[in-house]
């Protein structure tokens, strides 16, 4: 922890990655960060991972009555079944959110 004398100077305090000035407090280590795309580079990339993560729920939904189907052995009518339910909750969900 750094403090500067009380001969008028603004008084700093340094905890960690932390800087406490007189004017306020700023995190070291920011002022060389570049947005990515006019955005903060941590919004930047919880947005890409949850584009991936919808991407990949996408690629396997249309796989699971194949799954059903050919590893598990269910009937035609029990995926159906399912899938019949699956739809029936998506919709009650959207009624109540």
């Amino acid at each position: 922890m750094k403090r500067k004398s009380r001969s008028g100077a603004s008084a700093r305090l340094r905890i960690g990655l932390l800087e406490v000035t007189g004017l306020g407090r700023k995190e070291l280590g920011t002022e060389n960060e570049r947005p990515l795309l006019g955005l903060n580079r941590n919004v930047f990339f919880a947005g890409l991972v949850s584009f991936f993560m919808d991407v990949s729920s996408e690629m396997i939904y249309p796989l699971v009555p194949l799954f059903l189907a050919s590893v598990l052995g269910a009937d035609k009518s029990l995926i159906g079944l399912i899938e019949g339910a699956a739809e029936s909750v998506a919709s009650l969900l959207k009624v109540f959110s």
